[in-house]
């Protein structure tokens, strides 16, 4: 037995302390991974350039579970907050929703999106569509 107690020094008994939280005893040297802390996993990610001067739809391949319309700015980088697209899930007959730079959906699984663009923008204005494939345990969060 080591003349060292306190805090962090190994006293030989460590195999009869419990686990905080889940009532269990473990041995010495045992490592567990308490439940209710993420464990991240890898996260697929595509950013779409969006062309807001031409009216058109788009279709793109992508499954995930989160679309987020990030930005869109114009041929100086200057923010532009009103340069609205439409999305629809999976087909092109679905109901079309309304996306302005900020607006995000998630939880939603989707193998494919339609995008919409009006064409209200100008000459040089790009919006950032991101399309991003989550966990539910490990949800991505945009704020």
């Amino acid at each position: 037995m080591s003349r060292f107690q306190g805090v962090g020094v190994p006293t030989g008994q460590e195999h009869t302390r419990s686990n905080p939280g889940t009532g269990k005893t473990i041995g010495s040297g045992a490592v567990q991974v308490p439940k209710g802390i993420p464990q991240f996993r890898d996260k697929q990610v595509s950013v779409i350039e969006l062309d807001l001067e031409t009216a058109t739809t788009e279709k793109i391949d992508f499954s995930g579970t989160l679309v987020y319309y990030g930005a869109a700015v114009d041929s100086a980088n200057a923010v532009l907050t009103d340069r609205i697209v439409y999305i629809r899930f999976d087909r092109s007959t679905n109901a079309r929703i309304p996306l302005l730079p900020g607006v995000k959906y998630s939880g939603v699984p989707f193998d494919r999106i339609f995008v919409d663009i009006p064409g209200n923008g100008d000459a040089g204005d790009v919006g950032f569509l991101s399309l991003l494939k989550d966990n539910p345990s490990d949800r991505v969060d945009v704020e």
